[in-house]
C-alpha cells in the first residue's frame, strides 16, 4: 500500500482462505497501471490485504500480490502451466479464439474440461475421487491439490503423517498426506494422484468444492487454462 501510493477504502469484509476468516477485513483501491511484459493494463481495480507470508518459503523473489481471476477473465488470459507462461488478449475474451484452441488442442491429444465460475469468483470443475462425485476449484496458486480431510477420508483415502503447516493468521494445521486411487477430472483420469489432506475451513467447503486442484498435478499433466472460454486442457505426460 505505502510503496504503491495507494489511497484505501476500508470494508467489512471479512479476509478469508482455506482455513477460514480471520479477524481482518479487506481494503479496496484502484492501480493505475500494471505493466506486464509489453502490456499494460490500466485501472486495475485491487483488493489489500496481509499476504506476507507468500514471502515465507524462500526461492523465489518477493512477491507484492497475487493476479486475480477478475483480469484473467477480462482479458481472456491463458495459462500454460507446463511452460510457466500467460498470454493476454487486449482485445479481451474472444469465443472465436476459444474455438480454435479447444481445435488446436484437440488434435495434439487434450482433453477438454469445462470450468465455471462459483459465487466467489473461483474456477471449478466437476471431478469424481474414487468413483464419488464432487468438485475441485482449480488452484494455480496452489503448490499441491489439497482436500478436505474428512471429506476425503469418506471417499476411501487413508490419511498419512506429513507435516504441520502455519496459517495466514498463525494458527498451526496437522496436515496429511494420502493417495487417490482414481481421480476423475472431467473425462481425464489420473491413477494414484497423490494429495495433501488438510482440516479446511468447513464454512468454504462444507458442501461445495473438495478442495483445491493444485499446481503439481496441473503442470505434470501439461494443464492450458484458457480462462476467458472457461476451459482447462490436460494432456498424460506419455501423450503425444
Amino acid at each position: 500500500m505505502n510503496t504503491f501510493g495507494l489511497t484505501v477504502k476500508k470494508t467489512d469484509a471479512p479476509v478469508g482462505g482455506v482455513w477460514g476468516w480471520s479477524a481482518e477485513r479487506y481494503g479496496v483501491s484502484k492501480l493505475n497501471a500494471i505493466a506486464m511484459g509489453n502490456l499494460t493494463l490500466t485501472k486495475v481495480p485491487v483488493a489489500l490485504s496481509n499476504h506476507s507470508d507468500m514471502n515465507y518459503y524462500g526461492g523465489l523473489r518477493h512477491l507484492d500480490g497475487l493476479f486475480g481471476a477478475h483480469e484473467m477473465y477480462k482479458f481472456g488470459v491463458v495459462i500454460d502451466c507446463a511452460r510457466q507462461m500467460i498470454y493476454i488478449n487486449p482485445n479481451g475474451a474472444s469465443g472465436p479464439l476459444s474455438q480454435k484452441l479447444a481445435a488446436f488442442f484437440a488434435g495434439r491429444g487434450f482433453t477438454r474440461i469445462p470450468m465455471r465460475v462459483d459465487n466467489g469468483g473461483h474456477f471449478q470443475v466437476d471431478c469424481a475421487i474414487n468413483g464419488q462425485a464432487t468438485t475441485l476449484i482449480v488452484d494455480t496458486g496452489s503448490g499441491t491439490t489439497l482436500l478436505t480431510k474428512d471429506r476425503a477420508v469418506k471417499c476411501g483415502i487413508m490419511p498419512a503423517p506429513l507435516m504441520a503447516t502455519e496459517t495466514q493468521d498463525g494458527q498451526v494445521e496437522r496436515m496429511n498426506s494420502g493417495t487417490i486411487k482414481t481421480l476423475s477430472i472431467g473425462g481425464f483420469e489420473i491413477e494414484n494422484a497423490e494429495v495433501v489432506l488438510g482440516n479446511i475451513s468447513r464454512k468454504i467447503f462444507s458442501s461445495g468444492p473438495m478442495g483445491l486442484l493444485g499446481e503439481e498435478h496441473l503442470t505434470y499433466n501439461f494443464a492450458v487454462i484458457d480462462v476467458g472460454g472457461l476451459s482447462l486442457y490436460l494432456r498424460h505426460p506419455d501423450k503425444r
